[in-house]
Order: structure tokens, then sequence, then C-alpha cells
């Protein structure tokens, strides 16, 4: 004879006073809220019954001027608008396909119109220099060690200031204690001694000029530390290479 269990009706958790009091405070703030919005849904009015006016009502109503113009107006009508292009305030890039080589991209950024203004100064300033008796023993030393006092100023070319450039570029790579370490017997580098030797070279390095002269007061009243170190021309060219090809 089998025997049915009741089922076990598990009764609430018996609640303490003050969450019940908590409970019935929030039910009526609750309604107190419902009732404010069903108000200025209804009227756009707000009523206060703590008012001591004649008819126990106090009417807050939107200015015209707070009112805002809606941020965009949205139609169903299509208007045709011309495409803009970006066009970029720069000069024609070259190609990467003409530029392969190294020297071809450091021919972009030192181009050859300015590597020939380079020649034009430094042969100049040569001219003048070797044209002026040596001072003192030391200059005339150095006049003789480069052979300028003895055979005068050779011209020089653009071929020329570009390997002058190139040895320069290798010196900082491979650096030696002094730049007569280069020619030495014992520590010899190809890659300059076969482009020049040793007093052609100090030749071209002393009289390099990059920068067309200027007027010796306004440099001294300059702030410009590279327009007194004769290399904000180069500078500057160099910098609008650089932003016209990249």
């Amino acid at each position: 004879m089998s025997r049915e269990h009741p089922a076990r009706v598990r009764a609430a958790p018996a609640r303490l006073e003050h969450e019940q009091v908590e409970d019935y405070d929030m039910a009526a703030l609750l309604s107190q809220i419902q009732q404010s919005a069903a108000a200025l849904d209804g009227g756009g009015e707000f009523h206060d019954d703590n008012d001591d006016g004649d008819d126990g009502e106090v009417v807050h109503e939107r200015k015209e001027s707070e009112a805002r113009a809606p941020a965009r107006v949205w139609s169903q009508e299509y208007e045709h608008h011309e495409k803009v292009l970006f066009q970029p305030p720069r000069l024609r890039r070259l190609p990467p396909a003409e530029a392969t080589s190294a020297l071809d991209f450091f021919s972009l950024l030192f181009t050859p119109d300015f590597l020939q203004h380079i020649v034009s100064l430094t042969n100049e300033y040569a001219r003048e220099r070797c044209a002026v008796p040596a001072r003192d023993d030391d200059e005339q030393a150095k006049q003789e060690e480069d052979g300028e006092a003895a055979t005068g100023w050779v011209d020089t070319s653009a071929e020329e200031v570009r390997a002058l450039l190139g040895c320069l570029i290798y010196m900082s790579v491979v650096q030696m204690d002094a730049t007569e370490d280069y020619w030495a017997a014992a520590t010899q580098q190809p890659f300059v001694t076969t482009a020049f030797p040793r007093s052609r070279f100090y030749a071209v390095l002393r009289n390099l000029r990059v920068n067309a002269p200027e007027d010796p007061d306004s440099e001294a009243d300059s702030d410009d530390r590279l327009a007194i170190g004769k290399l904000r021309q180069l500078l500057n060219m160099m910098e609008g290479n650089m932003l016209r090809y990249y």
C-alpha cells in the first residue's frame, strides 16, 4: 500500500519591520514621480499644492528663447552633391620606378641644381682665398700642405663634390682617430684613397661652401645659428624636397 507524501510548501521568509517601511516609502515615491510625469505630459504644467496663490497653481512654461532648433532637418528628397577630390598641396612626386638605387633617392633630396650651386660657390671662394697672400706661417703651411700655394687652385666639378660627399658619408660610418689615417699605409681605406689624394681632399673640403655670402652686419645681428654657420640654405632646400617627395 503506497502512501503519498504531501507537497512541501516553503513559507516566505520573515521580513523585518524596517525593510517593510523602506518598501512602502519607495512605492510612495514612485507614485509621486509617475503623477508628476503624467501632469507634464498632459498640459505642460506643474502644480504645486503648497503655494498660497489665489488658484493654488503655479504654471511654469518654457520660454521661446530656450527652444532649440533641430540639429538636422531630414528630408525624403534626394539632392545631388559633387564629389570633392582630395588634392594635397604638393608638387609632382617621382614614381618609385624612377628611383631604384640609393644614389637615386639621395639625388631627390640633394638635387643636381643645388650641387652645381655648391660648385660655383666653392670655386669662387677658393679663387679669392688663393689670391690673398698668407698672413702667417700657419696659413702658409696649410696652403703648402694642400698644394694650393705651389700650383694654385684647380676648379672643382659636380662629380668631384659628389665624390667628396660620398667620402664624408663613408668616414661617418668607418671612423678613425684622425683624418690622415684614411691615407696611412697601415690603415688605408681604398674607398677614399682611390677617389682623392690627401692634399686634394683637404683643399676641396677647406674651400667647400654651400651658402651664398651674406652681409656680415646682418649675420652679426641674426639670432639664427644655422644662418651664421652657413647651413640655412642647405637645410631649407632639403626640407622642401622631403615635403615634395614624401
